[in-house]
């Protein structure tokens, strides 16, 4: 459901040709115990294990603060097949999109995630490696010249999919029986 390998690929190439961005960039990943080996091993293969770290996950409501100290959120999905998995909508999504942090997901599913993404201009659906590379730098670029990123969400589009308005359009169906 999840392949991370087009991250590991434009950051490899990006470490080789930007020697800066070496020294800047951290790849922090929150995740399960049994997914660490997995992580570091692609970190080695891709040779950017200097900058990736791995963490054991965080409490809930350490979440936003880590969230919002984040340059980039990282979701991982992947293309769908014939048997799925299709658009897979994560709460760490929802997430960086209520913290309104550059959210950076690969590989584009191409359905409903994609799609939300673009609506509420929360980042990128990343579906190739000059995409991903070209948005990991621009976001490079603004914490440069700013310390920190920023990403312009679609407050209209955010908002459709807060707990009000999920509320409303429960209100709406039972009112509807």
């Amino acid at each position: 459901m999840q392949n991370p390998t087009l991250v590991f690929e434009a950051l490899a190439e990006l470490t080789q040709n930007h020697n800066d961005l070496s020294k800047y960039l951290s790849f922090e990943w929150y995740t399960a115990t049994t997914s660490h080996d997995e992580i570091l091993t692609l970190a080695k293969k891709y040779h950017i294990e200097q900058l990736t770290h791995v963490y054991n996950y965080v409490p809930l409501n350490n979440v936003p603060s880590l969230l919002n100290t984040s340059s980039v959120v990282l979701v991982l999905t992947n293309k769908p097949t014939k048997n799925g998995p299709f658009s897979v909508m994560t709460t760490k999504f929802f997430e960086a999109l209520g913290c309104e942090r550059p959210v950076l997901c690969v590989q584009s599913d191409k359905g409903c995630l994609a799609q939300v993404i673009q609506q509420t201009n929360a980042g990128l659906a990343g579906e190739n490696i000059e995409q991903v590379k070209t948005f990991i730098l621009e976001k490079y670029s603004e914490w440069k010249q700013m310390g920190y990123t920023t990403q312009e969400v679609n407050l209209s589009a955010k908002n459709s999919f807060s707990r009000q308005a999920e509320a409303q359009q429960f209100i709406q169906l039972l009112s509807q029986l």
